[in-house]
Protein backbone atom coordinates (compact mmCIF):
# COMPACT_ATOMS: atom_id res chain seq x y z
CA UNK A 1 0.00 0.00 0.00
CA UNK A 2 1.38 3.38 -0.99
CA UNK A 3 0.32 6.55 0.76
CA UNK A 4 0.39 10.01 -0.71
CA UNK A 5 0.65 11.77 2.63
CA UNK A 6 2.28 10.83 5.90
CA UNK A 7 0.04 11.16 8.95
CA UNK A 8 0.46 10.44 12.61
CA UNK A 9 -1.09 7.42 14.29
CA UNK A 10 -3.90 9.50 15.82
CA UNK A 11 -4.91 10.92 12.45
CA UNK A 12 -4.55 7.52 10.80
CA UNK A 13 -7.00 5.94 13.27
CA UNK A 14 -9.27 8.98 13.50
CA UNK A 15 -8.52 9.70 17.16
CA UNK A 16 -8.45 13.38 18.13
CA UNK A 17 -5.02 14.25 19.54
CA UNK A 18 -6.74 15.91 22.52
CA UNK A 19 -7.94 12.42 23.57
CA UNK A 20 -4.39 11.06 23.83
CA UNK A 21 -2.54 11.37 27.14
CA UNK A 22 0.93 10.66 25.78
CA UNK A 23 2.65 10.30 22.42
CA UNK A 24 6.04 8.59 22.10
CA UNK A 25 8.06 8.07 18.96
CA UNK A 26 11.49 7.08 17.78
CA UNK A 27 13.71 9.50 15.89
CA UNK A 28 15.74 6.65 14.43
CA UNK A 29 15.57 5.27 10.89
CA UNK A 30 13.25 7.58 8.93
CA UNK A 31 14.28 10.67 10.90
CA UNK A 32 18.00 9.98 10.38
CA UNK A 33 18.73 10.60 14.05
CA UNK A 34 18.74 8.65 17.28
CA UNK A 35 16.74 8.52 20.48
CA UNK A 36 13.12 9.50 20.69
CA UNK A 37 10.66 11.76 22.39
CA UNK A 38 7.50 11.71 24.43
CA UNK A 39 5.00 14.50 24.82
CA UNK A 40 1.76 14.57 26.70
CA UNK A 41 -0.61 16.16 29.11
CA UNK A 42 1.02 18.03 31.95
CA UNK A 43 -0.15 15.60 34.66
CA UNK A 44 1.33 12.63 32.77
CA UNK A 45 4.62 14.39 32.10
CA UNK A 46 4.74 15.51 35.74
CA UNK A 47 4.19 11.93 36.90
CA UNK A 48 7.01 10.72 34.67
CA UNK A 49 9.37 13.33 36.05
CA UNK A 50 8.57 12.37 39.63
CA UNK A 51 8.35 8.59 39.18
CA UNK A 52 10.63 7.79 36.25
CA UNK A 53 14.28 6.93 36.32
CA UNK A 54 16.49 10.00 36.51
CA UNK A 55 18.49 9.32 33.38
CA UNK A 56 15.33 9.40 31.27
CA UNK A 57 15.02 13.14 31.79
CA UNK A 58 18.63 14.18 32.23
CA UNK A 59 20.01 13.37 28.78
CA UNK A 60 19.04 15.86 26.13
CA UNK A 61 19.34 15.05 22.46
CA UNK A 62 22.48 16.70 21.08
CA UNK A 63 21.68 19.74 18.90
CA UNK A 64 23.05 18.09 15.75
CA UNK A 65 20.70 15.11 16.14
CA UNK A 66 17.74 17.31 17.04
CA UNK A 67 18.40 19.36 13.91
CA UNK A 68 18.64 16.19 11.80
CA UNK A 69 15.29 14.98 13.13
CA UNK A 70 13.66 18.38 12.54
CA UNK A 71 15.01 18.48 9.01
CA UNK A 72 13.74 14.95 8.37
CA UNK A 73 10.26 15.98 9.48
CA UNK A 74 10.42 19.10 7.31
CA UNK A 75 11.44 17.08 4.26
CA UNK A 76 8.67 14.52 4.78
CA UNK A 77 6.13 17.32 5.17
CA UNK A 78 7.29 19.51 2.28
CA UNK A 79 8.41 16.85 -0.22
CA UNK A 80 5.81 14.04 -0.23
CA UNK A 81 7.18 12.75 -3.53
CA UNK A 82 10.20 11.47 -1.58
CA UNK A 83 7.92 9.31 0.54
CA UNK A 84 6.32 7.85 -2.59
CA UNK A 85 9.75 7.19 -4.13
CA UNK A 86 11.03 5.46 -0.98
CA UNK A 87 7.92 3.28 -0.97
CA UNK A 88 8.52 2.27 -4.60
CA UNK A 89 12.20 1.52 -3.95
CA UNK A 90 11.42 -0.42 -0.75
CA UNK A 91 8.87 -2.52 -2.65
CA UNK A 92 11.48 -3.25 -5.33
CA UNK A 93 14.03 -4.28 -2.69
CA UNK A 94 11.51 -6.50 -0.93
CA UNK A 95 10.54 -8.21 -4.18
CA UNK A 96 14.19 -8.63 -5.12
CA UNK A 97 15.01 -10.21 -1.78
CA UNK A 98 11.98 -12.50 -1.95
CA UNK A 99 12.92 -13.64 -5.46
CA UNK A 100 16.58 -14.25 -4.63
CA UNK A 101 16.45 -15.84 -1.19
CA UNK A 102 14.66 -18.37 0.90
CA UNK A 103 13.91 -16.49 4.10
CA UNK A 104 14.18 -18.51 7.30
CA UNK A 105 11.88 -17.77 10.19
CA UNK A 106 14.07 -19.92 12.42
CA UNK A 107 17.05 -17.62 11.75
CA UNK A 108 19.30 -20.39 10.49
CA UNK A 109 21.63 -17.85 8.86
CA UNK A 110 23.06 -15.61 11.56
CA UNK A 111 25.38 -12.67 11.15
CA UNK A 112 26.22 -12.18 14.83
CA UNK A 113 25.02 -13.71 18.04
CA UNK A 114 25.48 -12.80 21.68
CA UNK A 115 25.76 -16.11 23.55
CA UNK A 116 24.85 -14.61 26.91
CA UNK A 117 21.34 -13.91 25.66
CA UNK A 118 20.53 -17.60 25.66
CA UNK A 119 21.04 -17.94 29.40
CA UNK A 120 20.23 -14.42 30.64
CA UNK A 121 17.35 -13.22 28.49
CA UNK A 122 13.86 -14.61 28.37
CA UNK A 123 13.23 -13.25 24.87
CA UNK A 124 16.49 -13.22 22.92
CA UNK A 125 16.66 -11.06 19.84
CA UNK A 126 16.18 -12.92 16.59
CA UNK A 127 19.21 -12.34 14.36
CA UNK A 128 18.34 -10.39 11.27
CA UNK A 129 19.68 -8.08 8.63
CA UNK A 130 18.06 -4.75 7.83
CA UNK A 131 18.15 -3.16 4.40
CA UNK A 132 17.35 0.54 4.22
CA UNK A 133 16.55 2.59 1.13
CA UNK A 134 16.76 6.34 0.63
CA UNK A 135 14.78 8.50 -1.75
CA UNK A 136 17.97 9.57 -3.52
CA UNK A 137 18.95 6.01 -4.46
CA UNK A 138 18.68 4.96 -8.09
CA UNK A 139 17.23 1.72 -9.40
CA UNK A 140 20.76 0.77 -10.52
CA UNK A 141 22.07 1.23 -6.96
CA UNK A 142 19.23 -0.95 -5.65
CA UNK A 143 20.06 -3.67 -8.19
CA UNK A 144 23.78 -3.57 -7.33
CA UNK A 145 22.94 -3.81 -3.62
CA UNK A 146 20.72 -6.84 -4.21
CA UNK A 147 23.47 -8.53 -6.25
CA UNK A 148 26.00 -7.80 -3.50
CA UNK A 149 23.71 -9.21 -0.81
CA UNK A 150 23.11 -12.33 -2.91
CA UNK A 151 26.87 -12.81 -3.37
CA UNK A 152 27.53 -12.44 0.36
CA UNK A 153 24.79 -14.92 1.28
CA UNK A 154 26.09 -17.37 -1.33
CA UNK A 155 29.52 -17.25 0.34
CA UNK A 156 28.11 -18.09 3.80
Amino acid sequence: MHVTRVVGVTEHFGVPIIDVDMVMASLENAMASTGGFCVGRSYVVGHQRLSGLGYCFSASLPPLLATAASEGLRIIDEEPERVARVQRLATAVHRGLEAAFVLFDDASIMITRARYLERDEMYPITPSARVMVQSEMTEDEIERALVSIANIVADL
